[in-house]
């Protein structure tokens, strides 16, 4: 029996050990970790490959850190830099730490949302150079790394000196070591790296950091597009969680790599130094500040006293033209009514003279009547011009175009479409004043032949515009400068803006001038009629 057992019992354990083979490999698949490839390029203390072929630096920290977490196998895939983004979009990387948008102008890969830190270019030279500006970096060498953004691009260092037109040769090298030793044998005058590399070991007691910084890139992990987003979820998730806790490996390998580039704790006389310079600072802020406001306060005080001097300068022109009417009104009604009677008079006791001699005595008296009739008229017309209270202000204009230019042999055409303009008193006589200093100015200045007056409304807005095709404006004095608006001009655009409105004056050389009044139709001038 006992022979007989032992087979079964030979049977049974090897079956037994065909199971736990099958289930051994079962559970070591279900817990296999996931292999996720890193590219790793030569960027310390950022992400470096040492002389022993270990990966080490700040950004593998917290990889290894998220690795570690979510049971990720992680194997690191060497890359060159200058190749690094089109690997990654080809697949043959999963993540690359160290990316920065300026790379990915083709939108061929994806990156994070979480920003890993903050890095710019430095430009490292030799103690006792001197190289404190761009300005320095003339008839120098300069190393540069292939392919950088520290060193190409719009502000790159080779785009400055071109900017700042500063004489520079640069010298590209492919990694750090090698710009260094050039650096130490002065083949170089200066090198430009990240911030960060003077933590390295390589880098020698007489290299010091110059003041010049180059353009500020923020750094991010990054992907190809779609597939493999779920690790930089996974990856903006931790960074969030390790930025929030002072105590993570962030800031453990920050201080680790990062922090010695800030050198030496700084002597209590220069934070307190930086405290009173900053309390200084806040009072020379708040003193600006206070003054900027009473400049303010004081410019819109003037602005208000320029408001009040124009509507009182226009309320006077009103004034004036009110008297000026009365005065028309009463040589007209008055004096012109009795010269013209006693002309009527006269012309009767000629009629009815029996003598030659008394006749012409009557004859040159009616001579002298019709001249003061004359002058009477024509003072009447200047003081106050009846055509404008007494004729729409279509026909009030054109009366006004050809009593001025029609004497001076300038032909006139005045279109306005048929048109109704109705105004305010007030704001019919500026404008009236107005077309005619204009008119006035034409014939003395413009040595034109022909004149053309064109009104029309728009949008509640009357458009009126002079042109003329004279010999247009000098705009430019002898010395080359623009001349400013004459007396004439400045009064016709305080005028316009008095009304709410703009005046535009233009004059190509030797193609006339033409003015452009615009106003609005509705206008608040109750002020003026009280």
């Amino acid at each position: 029996m006992a022979r007989c057992n032992v087979p079964n019992r030979n049977i049974s354990i090897s079956l037994a050990f065909v199971l736990l083979l099958l289930c051994g490999g079962t559970l070591t698949s279900a817990v296999a970790a996931e292999r996720v490839r890193i590219g790793v390029f030569q960027d310390p203390p950022s992400i470096w490959t040492d002389e022993q072929q270990n990966v080490r630096g700040f950004l593998p920290d917290i990889l290894e850190h998220i690795a570690r977490q979510e049971e990720w196998q992680i194997e690191y895939i060497p890359v060159n830099w200058c190749d690094a983004v089109q690997m990654l979009h080809t697949g043959q990387v999963d993540l690359l730490p160290g990316v920065y948008p300026q790379l990915n102008v083709d939108n061929l890969i994806t990156l994070s949302e979480s920003p890993v830190y903050i890095d710019w270019g430095q430009v490292y030279s030799k103690g006792g150079t001197n190289i404190q500006t761009m300005l320095d970096l003339a008839g120098k060498t300069v190393g540069v790394e292939t392919s950088c953004v520290f060193s190409e691009g719009e502000t790159g260092i080779i785009k400055l000196a071109e900017q700042f037109n500063v004489q520079t040769e640069f010298l590209g090298f492919n990694n750090a070591t090698e710009a260094l030793k050039d650096l130490a044998n002065d083949k170089v005058d200066a090198i430009v790296l990240g911030r960060f590399y003077n933590n390295m070991p390589e880098m020698g007691s007489d290299v010091v950091k110059t003041p010049i910084l180059l353009n500020p890139v923020t750094i991010y992990f990054g992907a190809p597009i779609i597939q493999h987003a779920p690790y930089l979820n996974i990856i903006d998730a931790h960074i969030r969680e390790l930025k929030a806790n002072r105590a993570s490996i962030y800031y453990q390998s920050w201080d680790k790599w990062f922090s010695r580039s800030l050198g030496p704790k700084l002597p209590k006389w220069l934070l307190h130094l930086a405290a009173t310079l900053g309390g200084v600072a806040l009072l020379l802020l708040g003193f600006s500040l206070f003054a900027r406001y009473q400049v303010e306060k004081k410019t819109r005080e003037i602005s208000d006293k320029n408001a009040r001097l124009r509507s009182m300068s226009m309320e006077l022109t009103l004034a004036e033209e009110k008297e000026r009417r009365r005065l028309a009104e009463l040589l007209h009604d008055n004096l012109g009514q009795n010269l013209a009677l006693t002309k009527i008079r006269l012309s009767a006791l000629e009629k009815n003279a029996e003598t030659s001699g008394c006749q012409n005595a009557l004859a040159d008296i009616k001579t002298f009547l019709n001249e003061a009739i004359g002058v009477t008229r024509s003072l009447t017309t200047e003081t106050s011009p009846l055509a404008l209270y007494n004729l729409t202000f279509s026909a009030a204009l054109k009366w006004l175009a050809e009593s001025i230019l029609r004497d001076n042999s300038i032909e006139i055409e005045l279109i306005s479409n048929g048109q109704e303009v109705q105004l305010p008193e007030a704001a019919k006589v500026l404008l009236f004043k107005t077309v005619r200093e204009l008119l006035v100015n034409i014939v003395k200045h413009a040595q034109a032949s022909y004149v053309k007056i064109e009104l029309k409304i728009v949008d509640d807005i009357l458009s009126l515009s002079i042109t003329d095709n004279g010999i247009g404006l000098q705009t430019t004095a002898a010395n080359g400068k623009k001349q400013q608006d004459g007396f004439g001009l400045l009064n016709i655009r305080e005028r316009l803006t008095y009304l709410g409105g703009n005046f535009e004056i233009s004059s190509p050389q030797n193609q006339g001038t033409t003015s452009q009044l615009q106003i609005p139709m509705t206008l608040d001038l109750k002020r003026n009629s009280e």
